[in-house]
């Protein structure tokens, strides 16, 4: 009997570098149509999250007011690079009763206050809301006071989400894009 000898085919397992460079490619992308998508997505959340938390603090302020029977001050301002607001009594002492950061890891956002003066928006002298004993806007101008979240970056064409103070007597509304900028109190 004669030994047989079998040779087997062996090939090589992998892929090569053409199939390697391939894939990179295609990942690249569909990583660069897809990322302006999820940034812009991840920029509304953190805006809903700060109009949201913004509402809040004013509903709180004009409430404590009330319960209180105490002048209510609220100044938007920016620790660092993230929006804060600031509830401060304005009664016999005065103190700033606490400062709340807005939204979490909102650093890219800021926030615009607006009043309307001789029937034209402009950009508010001082960016704060007073509410007197009763929770009604106690102010100079008077209402409404539009306080709107923007993002720093204006890569991303995003629509702006605002607080509106409606009202002498304090009436609040929440809204987003044109609503924000076309706002009419008549």
């Amino acid at each position: 009997m004669k030994a047989v000898c079998q040779i087997k085919d062996r090939r090589e397992e992998g892929f090569t570098l053409i199939e390697l460079l391939v894939v990179v490619v295609i990942v690249g992308v569909l990583g660069a149509i897809a990322a302006p998508g999820w940034l812009g997505f991840f920029t509304r959340q953190k805006m809903n999250a700060v109009n949201s938390d913004l509402a809040s603090v004013i509903k709180d302020a004009q409430s404590d007011a009330i319960q209180q029977r105490s002048r209510r001050q609220v100044t938007f301002s920016a620790v660092g690079s993230t929006p804060s607001v600031t509830v401060s009594s304005l009664g016999v002492d005065g103190v700033d009763l606490y400062t709340t950061e807005l939204g979490t890891d909102s650093e890219n956002l800021q926030l615009a206050t607006f009043e309307r003066v001789s029937g034209a928006w402009t950009v508010a002298s001082t960016p704060q809301i007073t509410f007197d004993h009763n929770g009604n806007v106690s102010s100079t101008n008077g209402p409404p006071y539009i306080v709107e979240v923007q993002p720093q970056d204006s890569n991303f064409s995003i629509p702006s989400r605002c607080v509106i103070i409606t009202t002498l007597l304090g009436g609040i509304k929440v809204e987003n894009g044109n609503a924000c900028n076309n706002f009419s109190p008549d």
